[in-house]
């Protein structure tokens, strides 16, 4: 589902940390890029993938009602891995907010703007290799 597109310009989460702490991995958008409540409902912290052109980041969605329509609140980090992190950062970019497919779910943690969520998915990965293994190995025997 397309939550929103167009061109956005990012409010910094320090900025709008003001009102209400925003914790780490969470991008906020106005709540009226979708007009039934129930969707709203149905996608707050929940999962998203922010599109711009080629570059994609995953964030989970809020919404609020003090932010202008055309204004996220995003990390820097996420704002310049959508520019492809290049030397020129621009105010404001056009996004595609959307609902994540059922195949990028796996990767989401492994892009977590946290490091100890994604070292949490590596080493969980590690983990399941291994027991997989010694699980085949006591089979072979």
């Amino acid at each position: 589902m397309i939550i929103a597109n167009g061109t956005f310009k990012r409010t910094s989460p320090a900025k709008f940390a003001d009102r209400v702490e925003l914790p780490a991995g969470w991008t906020v958008l106005r709540h009226d890029h979708l007009p039934e409540k129930l969707q709203r409902r149905a996608t707050h912290g929940k999962w998203v993938a922010i599109e711009s052109g080629q570059n994609r980041i995953f964030r989970i969605l809020r919404y609020s009602v003090n932010l202008p329509k055309r204004d996220i609140v995003l990390d820097w980090a996420g704002w310049i891995d959508l520019q492809g992190r290049n030397a020129k950062i621009y105010n404001s970019i056009p996004l595609k907010i959307r609902s994540p497919k059922i195949l990028e779910y796996p990767i989401i943690p492994f892009r977590h703007v946290d490091p100890g969520y994604r070292m949490s998915a590596w080493l969980g990965l590690l983990s399941v290799v291994l027991g997989s293994l010694s699980l085949i190995l006591s089979l072979t025997d």
